[in-house]
């Protein structure tokens, strides 16, 4: 069986340091989840890291979120759902009903509200035992993507972290039982 990474370079994703860091990490984190059977990726652009969940997850039927139209990327197990990923009327709509989802990988939009604003409404439909990853958490130190005044996907999810060690009751992020970070990730266990 091929490895993220192998997958990664074969259908040439366009993710940042890919073969490398991420690919590590998830490699470590999914090995063990090849049978699942529902991921969903936030940010398809050319189609080349759903390509590569198709291929990892043999048994999994693959949903795509993205802004673009990009139906042509679909196959039996790839679906493509076109929206944008802070429009909760979408999410509701058209990527909720086709929960719950074993994975979640966030490599959308970046900006701190589409990260959080995702998070909190699909966060519910994460199975027990499921995964959550948002990539590319250091863009929350660019003022483009975390204007001043907004609270960076970081400082919020330490904020979730504070919760469920001191206050469970009110953390936002029920479920939640273990965070990890790694360059440009957080990984959140349900």
């Amino acid at each position: 069986m091929s490895t993220v990474g192998e997958l990664f370079l074969e259908h040439k994703a366009e993710k940042y340091h890919t073969t490398t860091l991420y690919a590590q990490v998830y490699d470590w984190l999914f090995s063990g989840r090849r049978h699942i059977t529902k991921v969903l990726e936030i940010g398809v652009k050319g189609g080349g890291s759903i390509r590569s969940w198709e291929a990892y997850f043999p048994h999994a039927t693959i949903y795509g979120v993205d802004c673009d139209h990009l139906e042509h990327l679909e196959t039996d197990r790839i679906k493509i759902l076109t929206g944008r990923q802070e429009d909760q009327e979408f999410l509701k709509a058209q990527v909720i009903p086709h929960g719950p989802f074993d994975i979640i990988i966030d490599d959308g939009g970046h900006h701190s509200h589409q990260q959080q604003t995702s998070l909190l409404a699909l966060w519910p439909h994460v199975t027990v035992g499921g995964i959550y990853a948002i990539e590319d958490i250091f863009y929350a130190f660019d003022a483009y993507y975390c204007p001043p005044g907004d609270k960076s996907t970081i400082v919020f999810l330490q904020e979730q972290v504070n919760r469920m060690i001191c206050r469970p009751d009110a953390l936002l992020l029920q479920g939640l039982h273990l965070v990890q970070f790694s360059y440009g990730l957080a990984i959140l266990h349900k």
